[in-house]
C-alpha cells in the first residue's frame, strides 16, 4: 500500500465471493422459524402468536382486549410448539 493507493498486481489471485442474492425463494415456514428461534418481538411470529393467543381467549369468554393481551405476552412469553 503506497498512501491511500493499493498496489494489488495484475495476476493475484481473486477471492471467492458469496453469491449477493439467493436462487432459493426463502418461505415463510423459514422466515417464520428463525424469528421464532432469535425470538424477535414485534416480527410476523411474534404478531401472529398474539393474534392466535387473544382470538383463542376470545371464544373461551375471556374480556382481555388485544393490547391487554399483547402486553401481557411481554412480560410472559408465549409458546406455540
Amino acid at each position: 500500500m503506497e498512501g491511500k493507493t493499493w498496489k494489488i498486481p495484475s495476476d493475484a489471485e481473486k477471492p471467492d465471493r458469496k453469491p449477493r442474492h439467493s436462487s432459493t425463494k426463502e418461505t415463510l415456514l423459514t422466515f417464520l422459524k428463525r424469528e421464532k428461534e432469535a425470538a424477535l418481538k414485534g416480527g410476523i411470529y411474534h404478531k401472529i402468536q398474539i393474534d392466535l393467543t387473544y382470538n383463542s381467549n376470545h371464544i373461551e369468554g375471556s374480556k382481555l382486549t388485544h393490547d391487554q393481551t399483547r402486553f401481557i405476552s411481554l412480560f410472559f412469553p408465549l409458546t406455540i410448539p
